[in-house]
């Protein structure tokens, strides 16, 4: 009788283990989209939100916060390995530079845009959960996890090494929250409107005439 119910109980628990599928997510196909976004930013220096439009690509995204008047009160772009932000009633200019970020300069708008990206399909493992997929990838000492549902909808992405570095969430359609654990800080954003669109180069993000210029590095 217990040899039994131990034979039963292991096989429950393997019914519970992940288990490598044939099942893959369909990658996105898409060039560029632009529209309007509502943002929220947490960190250490507190909480800032409100609305503005973006540009992406599948390896940018640019954000350009607006004030009631349509006025530009900031610029930020993410591409390659670095991240530029302009503050206009500052005036300053930071720069962050995502060292050892390489493996993810190719994907940041989709990314952002809640699209994953399909050169990141080859070489990747996936195991089947009760609740929907877990797809795995070394992205050159990077390891990135993805959870997606039975639909195939993205609904997290994680990157860490030692730790996580970045954590994305899409709770909802046109919803993604980003974690980066090692600045202490979340950025939301709600995309009210997205619109597809052609091929288009990234926004040129530099630092104004005059303007205080601040330089940090994120190791990956």
């Amino acid at each position: 009788m217990r040899q039994a119910l131990l034979w039963f109980l292991i096989f429950l628990a393997g019914c519970a283990l992940p288990r490598p599928t044939s099942w893959r997510p369909n990658p996105a196909s898409w060039t560029g989209a632009q529209g309007e976004v509502r943002y929220e930013v947490i960190s250490p220096k507190g909480r800032l939100t409100g609305r503005g439009r973006f540009l992406a690509s599948p390896d940018f995204f640019y954000l350009e916060a607006l004030s009631p008047f349509g006025f530009a009160l900031a610029q930020g772009l993410i591409y390659g390995v670095e991240a530029r932000l302009v503050v206009f009633s500052q005036r300053s200019f930071y720069r962050l530079r995502l060292e050892g970020g390489k493996p993810l300069s190719c994907c940041w708008g989709s990314l952002f845009l809640g699209r994953f990206p399909g050169v990141w399909l080859k070489g990747a493992l996936v195991l089947e959960e009760k609740k929907g997929y877990l797809l795995r990838k070394d992205l050159g000492g990077l390891f990135l996890t993805a959870f997606f549902d039975r639909k195939g909808k993205l609904l997290s992405l994680r990157v860490s090494r030692e730790r996580t570095l970045l954590f994305l969430r899409y709770p909802k359609e046109g919803q993604v929250e980003l974690e980066i654990p090692p600045l202490r800080s979340k950025v939301r954003l709600y995309l009210t409107e997205v619109r597809e669109r052609g091929p288009l180069p990234p926004p040129e993000v530099g630092k104004p005439y005059g303007f205080q210029e601040y330089f940090y590095r994120l190791e990956f």
